[in-house]
């Protein structure tokens, strides 16, 4: 029953974490944007940056898993929890000068990392750093944890689509702002609950070692798979996003349903309930291609008040490719004990898919 509750409040505290990480996103943009305008480019550095801080969160979770002893891995991380304090409730810098219209990048970037690169990066280290806990443990579903990365994804697809329609326009930014500081202060709890569960199983000492590992460490070919599959998923979220709000249509919040969509894969994928091979989608994906093929690549414009339809086509392409990436991520997920590079890779692939759509492809491609 003890380990029960434990996978329970695991995921409780997973979906909090990333409805947090994923609210923070758009209030911040909603921020952002009277310093900078609604532009794309605003919205494509401000994924940019979030992907980055993810990554170094996920740098920071794999080293502090490699630490043999739970005990000491939950002590430093109490202290890291506790930092964040000193940065909410989270406003934007406004010191915005002359600099920002020569450098618009850098100096979001720089805005961006001084207001929220701390607490975003605390709660971004959450997912792996628990589920690595959880495979401590001598919980039967310690052995997979995988299946608590959809509850994490819930959480951020549930806060992506709550945002525009029931957050943005009924509660004022430094209302939105208060509500998340206490929402963290509600993730510090329940992290605080597992750490104690885990800190009492860790007693055991079957528990507190790390966890052996019988499996060989995947070998290089698989982790430069990781991070290519990542790569495709992340670049097609984001030039889908840049096509569709730069010229399709320039509706407000628009771009929070290519990522909405790239989260809906992720869940899907990584559900242990919904089997979704990647043979499946694969058999799929060239049909789909070959149907729309003709509609994404030649420019093609709708007339008024049917944007809509071409907006749907290239979510549903978005959303089949995303799904082929992370049903094969899924597919090809190590032994739990490599489970925190495993997501180090992945985001290492999504910010470079990331940067690929952002600052290389302008250069390289014409149309």
């Amino acid at each position: 029953a003890m380990n029960r509750i434990l996978v329970r409040t695991l995921g409780v505290t997973l979906f909090l974490s990333a409805f947090l990480l994923f609210w923070c996103q758009p209030m911040i943009g909603k921020m952002v944007l009277p310093h900078l305008g609604g532009a794309g480019a605003v919205w494509t550095t401000c994924v940019l940056f979030f992907q980055a801080v993810l990554l170094v969160g996920y740098v920071y979770a794999h080293l502090l898993a490699r630490i043999p002893s739970v005990r000491l891995q939950i002590a430093i991380h109490v202290c890291v929890l506790l930092t964040p304090l000193a940065f909410l409730p989270l406003t934007f810098a406004t010191g915005i000068g002359e600099s920002a219209f020569e450098h618009p990048a850098m100096t979001l970037l720089k805005s961006l990392t001084i207001t929220v690169g701390v607490p975003f990066f605390v709660v971004s280290t959450t997912a792996p750093l628990l589920q690595n806990w959880l495979a401590r443990t001598d919980e039967s579903s310690g052995k997979d944890p995988y299946f608590l990365y959809a509850a994490s994804n819930a959480g951020s697809l549930l806060a992506l689509l709550l945002y525009p329609f029931a957050v943005e326009p009924r509660i004022g930014v430094h209302a939105q702002s208060t509500i998340w500081s206490t929402g963290y202060g509600g993730l510090i709890a329940l992290i605080a609950i597992t750490a104690g569960m885990v800190w009492r199983g860790a007693g055991k000492s079957s528990v507190s070692h790390a966890p052996i590992a019988a499996e060989p460490r995947p070998p290089l070919k698989t982790r430069l798979f990781w991070i290519l599959t990542a790569f495709i998923a992340s670049g097609l979220m984001l030039a889908v996003t840049n096509h569709i709000t730069s010229n399709l249509a320039a509706a407000p919040f628009l771009w929070i349903l290519p990522l909405a969509i790239y989260l809906l894969t992720f869940i899907v994928a990584f559900s242990p309930r919904l089997k979704v091979g990647s043979e499946r989608v694969s058999r799929l994906l060239p049909i789909l291609l070959l149907a729309l093929f003709p509609v994404v690549v030649a420019d093609v414009t709708a007339p008024p008040g049917l944007n809509w339809a071409l907006i749907a086509l290239h979510l549903v392409l978005l959303f089949a490719g995303a799904l082929l990436c992370h049903a094969k991520l899924a597919e090809s997920r190590p032994h739990s004990s490599y489970l925190t590079e495993f997501y180090f890779w992945v985001a290492l692939g999504g910010v470079l898919g990331g940067l690929f759509t952002a600052t290389l492809s302008p250069i390289l491609f014409r149309t």
